[in-house]
């Protein structure tokens, strides 16, 4: 199910408080669709309502919120249910709740990977066991927001790249399972981009994942809830944001080695740096 037009037009939209999540309710709205936002922030949903409410084509649009832990599977469940009595079932369901906390790998406890997989998949997990069937009557679209580290990993990234990785596959399982319903689903991979998130994670680190990252272009939000748009409206199953992540994409699926070496050479340059004390 490919959506030309979203004018009237329902979206619902997790992590849509802030960062990409409240571009592309912007986004939505601008084009006149409903759009209701989940996060597990109040006073942040207060604000992206508002924002998004200055943006939206016509009075007749409505924008609402609900709190939501997406990793808390009962939670879920009430206040999907609560948001489709009120507004109905959704015409699109992006999944963009996130999370990520870098370092090396033997720093990286249990517990926080286990917290990472539960809001980076299992929270897309709870929300699509409970959306999905009432989607099935009458079709729709679905967007899970991955990563460029989906399909590339990134030094001190283990547990986040191994949750995106999962997003990826789980997506094109889902996207055979609904052909037959008129489900279309898409995976958002982004690269790094401009958000109070990004910034978090900045903090958190290692050298190494500067030096292989830290000449990337980061991207504003806005451009990447347009690609995303713009993706949906070709029925594209892996939308990625940017001239340059597209490239790393194409190496990635086509010369492997050549971007792990690119990736390696700038680790060790780093890792010579560190070892001088420089």
């Amino acid at each position: 199910m490919k959506i030309k037009n979203y004018e009237g037009k329902s979206v619902f939209l997790t992590g849509g408080s802030e960062g990409i999540g409240l571009a592309l309710a912007q986004a939505f709205a601008k084009e006149g669709a409903h759009v209701v936002l989940f996060s597990r922030s109040e006073d942040k949903l207060k604000k992206a309502v508002a924002a998004t409410e200055k943006v939206k084509k016509n009075t007749a649009q409505r924008i609402g919120s609900y709190k939501l832990d997406v990793t808390n599977e009962a939670s879920v469940k009430k206040v999907l249910g609560d948001a489709v009595r009120e507004y109905g079932v959704p015409d699109v369901f992006v999944n963009n709740a996130g999370r990520s906390l870098p370092n090396y790998f033997e720093q990286i406890s249990s517990s926080q990977m286990e917290e990472i997989m539960r809001v980076n998949l299992y929270g897309i997990w709870y929300i699509l066991s409970a959306i999905l069937p009432q989607m099935k009557a009458k079709g729709g679209y679905v967007v899970n927001t991955s990563s460029m580290s989906g399909f590339m990993g990134v030094f001190g990234y283990a547990d986040y790249t191994a949750s995106k990785f999962a997003v990826i596959g789980l997506t094109e399982v889902l996207r055979s399972e609904y052909l037959k319903h008129n489900i279309t689903f898409s995976v958002l991979c982004p690269s790094d981009i401009d958000t109070p998130g990004f910034k978090e994670e900045n903090k958190h680190k290692p050298p190494e994942t500067m030096a292989a990252t830290g000449n990337a272009k980061l991207m504003r939000p806005e451009a990447v809830a347009r690609a995303c748009l713009k993706g949906m409206k070709k029925g594209k199953f892996v939308i990625i944001p940017g001239g340059t992540p597209k490239i790393g994409y194409f190496i990635k699926r086509h010369w492997p080695g050549l971007l792990m070496s690119m990736f390696d050479g700038d680790i060790k340059k780093a890792q010579k740096k560190m070892a001088k004390g420089i």
